[in-house]
């Protein structure tokens, strides 16, 4: 049976082997009396690693030879267990191998010939050892090679256990509280630019680098952010964080005042003071870079068409570092000559304030101007991101209530005048786009759009959930204890937002598998309004939020199971396709017969707002920067939480759709660009209709004909009262609208503007009546589960509720172990969930 499928005993601190001889013996099994992994033992810690065996008939004598590291691990001595009274402890020295391992073996004899004992199994015997080193990152184990048992000297009254490496081990392991994720190589002909994520603030940050197969030594390279803020910066800012200081909340005089205080500062006069307040707007601007827990390495003066191995390390603010992150890259032949798109622009309204966010196709910096209408007024101009990001975000402070503002930006390349120089044209290099939005007349309370959802893999889990306004976010987890433990802490740890977002998604990591958790979520929007999932609290969602990790042995590989589909224009290509369990996904495309599959492809990654990957069952991709009537091939990598990759290549392995679909445009892997340019707005095909409502909130659904944004005006007295948008492209739409009036009746239409900027396409409008009472009703499923599809590996499964709802699906081969679990990210009225990697001809 599959790995995924297949039931798993644990029992705690056990690890068992099965025999593979024949003897009277024949159904023996071994287990270590101890964990399978121990978390960061130090140097002198004693390890104890008694071994057991079961389910014996009789013995003289048996063996156990273990393998480890003998420049981490030293062997103390072996002592006899209990199973055979009156038997001798034999135990060699350590053997090194020509692998530089150690090999040490123990055993025990019953002296006399013919000597045996009866005995169901039972202690063996104990082997010590000692950390006499700090441990790599990676760890290091003690493994059992060889098990035996007999019952004389006779080969023929042998048994022996048949070992897969790793069977009977314990895994020693550091664990780092500062985990790296999301990394991401932005490869250029002469160089790169490495970024990734860390779970703790910090910008002491090292990249090394060498040619693949060199001996030599690695080349360094360190985060430019660092060298941009004095170190008195660095010291104000940790003095306010060590005391607790909550100066993100508080005016910038109060700020200097505790400053002045902590470090004894004299008590000066008007002029001094005012150079404090600028030394706190200082530690301000080093405290918002490090909060994005983002960090950008340029790599410089690489030979083009080479191949790299490189390592990330980073350290926290408090000094606590990461594991090192390992890969490879390879430089481009040729300038990236594509010209900048951004995408995804979206602008996140409150009272008194906006969240901006827009990606780029390649790193870019930002100058914005924000402008204060009906006069112009200047409210503010920055840049951003000087080193480039290909992730943009903007937080838009201390606005107007009900005014409107006029954003104007300018993403601009990296380097732009050296692509210019080798081919790129000038407009190529920049991008200008404007929006106009206004402030909210009236504070919203705060209110989660839909339930929480809860991805996991056996390491780590992402926890997505919708506000209705752009916050600042927190979740807070812990272990579920069991009845006995004396714990009174609910939640251990804490997981904080990079950005002041609508959508987030925050990874908790360095998780055990087949752990059950607790989380609450608590947010906190830019007036100071909070909210909180805590089960003693009385807000909305306010519950025990609970989510257990994936087995270890859940290991297949997530499937690709409709699509892909390409939306192919003349620039540009929206690629489309669904997965069986919620993926990161990423795709490579190259022209036909030319950079496809070579060191000048190009890559694309589905990113959330905040820069990290997406984790998402549908996701639609923009490739950008493409050429007009060119031929392009493509394949999508697309990777599970649990850090499985599977790689398609639609023409060599099939689109991985359904069997019976006509071939979508591009789901062969290749298309051919437009020769026109685009200049069609999107079509609305159906809709807009309100799916669902209750007292408070409202969900509408619309389609267009090719994926584009969401937007709606809507107002009890004028759609343009207020608006809800997203920026995510799709065809299928679903916006929902929070805070409403009970018995309210509203008057709404909804827009759309496709990926290269047609639009917006406006519907008529329409009109929806709120409900009067609360809603206290469940939903309830109005059809059956049902198997709507089903080959010898796969099965999908289809239901119907009254309401949108969330939906879970959890399987298994028997009705009391439904060990796996499936989770729908979206809510829907129509459910249906790809249950993937089964049994041929079992039922589920």
């Amino acid at each position: 049976m599959p790995t995924r499928f297949r039931v798993i005993f644990l029992f705690l601190g056990l690890c068992l082997a099965t025999p593979a001889a024949a003897g009277v013996n024949a159904s023996f099994t071994a287990e270590l009396g101890v964990r399978a992994r121990i978390e960061n033992p130090s140097v002198g810690e004693q390890l104890s690693i008694p071994v057991r065996f079961r389910q014996m008939t009789e013995m003289k004598g048996g063996a156990v030879r273990f393998r480890y590291d003998p420049a981490i691990v030293s062997f103390i001595g072996f002592t006899t267990g209990e199973i055979a009274p009156g038997a001798v402890g034999l135990s060699g020295q350590p053997v090194i191998g020509d692998d530089g391992l150690a090999a040490i073996e123990g055993g025990i004899a019953l002296l006399g010939s013919g000597v045996t004992v009866r005995t169901n199994g039972g202690l063996f015997g104990t082997f010590d050892f000692e950390l006499i080193a700090e441990l790599p990152d990676e760890g290091t184990s003690i493994s059992a090679v060889h098990v035996e048992v007999n019952t004389s000297g006779d080969p023929e009254d042998r048994d022996l256990l048949k070992l897969v490496p790793g069977q009977l081990s314990v895994l020693l392991v550091p664990t780092f509280p500062n985990a790296i994720f999301n990394v991401i190589v932005e490869r250029k002909h002469n160089g790169a630019a490495v970024s990734w994520n860390t779970r703790l603030i910090g910008i002491d940050d090292v990249v090394r680098i060498r040619p693949i197969g060199s001996e030599g030594d690695f080349a360094v390279f360190t985060n430019p952010a660092a060298n941009g803020f004095a170190d008195q910066v660095f010291l104000d800012l940790r003095a306010l964080r060590t005391n607790d200081v909550n100066f993100p909340a508080l005016p910038n005089d109060v700020v200097a005042e505790a400053l002045r205080e902590l470090l004894g500062l004299p008590n000066v006069t008007q002029e001094p003071k005012l150079g404090l307040v600028g030394r706190v707007r200082r530690v301000r601007e080093l405290d918002n870079l490090l909060q994005s827990r983002t960090h950008v390495v340029p790599i410089m003066d690489l030979p083009a068409q080479s191949k790299f191995e490189f390592e990330i390390a980073s350290r926290s603010f408090d000094d606590r570092r990461s594991p090192v992150f390992r890969g490879h890259f390879s430089t481009r032949l040729a300038p990236d000559l594509r010209a900048l798109f951004v995408s995804q622009f979206d602008v996140q309204v409150t009272r008194t304030g906006g969240a901006v966010s827009f990606g780029t196709n390649r790193p870019a910096s930002t100058i914005y101007t924000l402008r204060q209408l009906p006069d112009s007024e200047l409210v503010v101009q920055d840049t951003l991101n000087e080193d480039g990001e290909t992730r943009t975000r903007i937080l838009l402070e201390d606005l107007e209530p009900g005014v409107e503002y006029d954003l104007e930006f300018t993403a601009s390349l990296i380097n732009a005048e050296d692509l210019i120089a080798s081919g790129l044209r000038e407009e190529g290099a920049s991008q200008t786009l404007r929006k106009r939005f206004r402030t909210r007349a009236d504070a919203r309370r705060l209110a989660m759009l839909r339930p929480p959802v809860k991805i996991v893999g056996s390491d780590r889990a992402n926890i997505v959930f919708e506000v209705n306004q752009p916050v600042d976010a927190i979740v807070d987890y812990g272990l579920v204890q069991d009845e006995s433990t004396d714990e009174v802490s609910l939640y251990s740890w804490q997981q904080e937002s990079t950005s002041t977002l609508n959508l987030h998604n925050l990874t908790l990591s360095n998780l055990d598998a087949s752990t059950l958790l607790r989380y609450k979520i608590t947010l906190i929007n830019a007036e100071g309004d909070t909210f909180t999932t805590d089960p003693t609290g009385n807000f909305q969602w306010s519950r025990d939020l609970m989510f257990r990790t994936a087995s270890a042995a859940d290991t297949l590989p997530p499937e690709v199971i409709l699509g892909p589909l390409v939306d192919i224009r003349d620039v540009l290509a929206v690629v489309r396709f669904a997965t069986d369990v919620p993926t990161a996904a990423t795709i490579f495309l190259g022209t036909e017969d030319g950079t496809y599959n070579t060191e000048d492809e190009f890559e694309f990654n589905d990113l959330t707002p905040d820069g990290e990957f997406r984790f998402a069952n549908r996701h639609s991709v923009i490739v950008s920067g493409l050429n007009a009537g060119a031929n392009y091939r493509y394949r999508l990598e697309v990777e599970s939480t649990g850090g499985k990759i599977t790689t398609l290549e639609p023409s060599l392995s099939g689109s991985g759709k359904r069997v019976g679909l006509r071939q979508p445009p591009g789901g062969s892997g290749s298309f051919t660009t437009s020769n026109d340019p685009d200049t069609q707005f999107p079509v609305i095909l159906s809709g807009p209709t309100v799916s669902s409502k209750s007292d408070k909130t409202a969900i509408i659904e619309w389609t267009t004909n090719e994926p584009a944004d969401s937007e709606i005006g809507f107002g009890l007295d004028d759609v343009s009262e207020d608006s809800e948008s997203s920026a995510v492209t799709t065809t299928d739409h679903q916006v929902v609208l929070s805070n409403l009036d009970a018995a309210g009746t509203y008057t709404y239409f909804v827009a759309s503007t496709d990926a290269s900027g047609n639009g917006a396409t406006q519907s008529s409008e329409a009109v929806f009546t709120t409900d009067a009472e609360i809603d206290l009703t469940a939903p309830e499923i109005t059809s059956d589960p049902e198997t709507v599809y089903k080959n010898d590996e796969s099965a999908t499964i289809q239901w119907t509720t009254d309401e949108s709802a969330s939906a879970e699906v959890s399987f298994g081969t028997a009705a009391d172990d439904l060990g796996f679990v499936r989770t729908l990210p979206e809510t829907n009225k129509t459910h249906e969930v790809a249950l993937t990697n089964l049994e041929a001809s079992t039922t589920y």
